[in-house]
């Protein structure tokens, strides 16, 4: 009976969480909507032009974008730009490949942990370590993204992977789940053998 209860109070907040971003999001179009780059949007959209769509909102959105790091950032640091302007994309990967192997818990400090010894490294060249010695752990990766190497070839994939290049990113990919098995005393593909004991 509470365990119901609390499920439904648990959609109850959700769903009201979600109305008051969907609340929000509404707002801030119609504060836009008049434009001339919002009216352009929508033409696009109801005529099915994604090129035209894509001109109309969010080229100049990345041109703005694009200029501001260029301005902000050493020079030519491709990979310190895509990390703050892909920022969403790269954190949820590593997030994913973190949840998968280490739970849930605290699975978005030790995400945004990468990011940060990531651009630490691009910065400095310090190359990714991690202490586990230290007082508090919990944002600290142990099975996923543990060695510098594996977590940078990862990284550089994404890049690949956004430019339709999948070859890449799904090797690096291979490389960052083996390797989170070895640490695990995991074997990962396991053969028929394996699957059917018994059979």
């Amino acid at each position: 009976m509470n365990e119901k209860i609390t499920e439904k109070s648990l959609q109850s907040v959700l769903g009201a969480m979600m109305g008051a971003i969907d609340a929000e999001s509404a707002e801030a179009y119609r504060e836009f909507a008049n434009t001339p780059q919002a009216l352009a949007a929508v033409d696009a959209i109801e005529n099915g032009k994604f090129d035209a769509f894509y001109f109309a909102l969010q080229y100049p959105i990345d041109k703005l974008i694009d200029g501001l790091l260029s301005q902000h950032t050493p020079r030519d640091a491709y990979d310190i730009q895509f990390i703050f302007k892909n920022y969403r994309l790269v954190e949820r990967h590593l997030r994913r490949i973190i949840e998968k192997h280490e739970g849930a818990g605290y699975c978005a400090d030790k995400s945004n942990s990468v990011l940060r010894a990531l651009l630490r490294f691009l910065r400095t060249g310090q190359e990714i370590s991690w202490n586990y010695d230290q007082e508090y752990t919990f944002h600290l990766p142990r099975i996923a993204f543990t060695d510098h190497a594996t977590t940078f070839a990862f990284f550089k994939s994404l890049k690949n992977l956004q430019l339709g290049h999948p070859e890449p990113y799904l090797q690096a990919l291979l490389a960052v789940e083996e390797k989170a098995h070895a640490a695990s005393g995991l074997t990962i593909h396991p053969g028929p053998q394996e699957t059917s004991k018994g059979s």
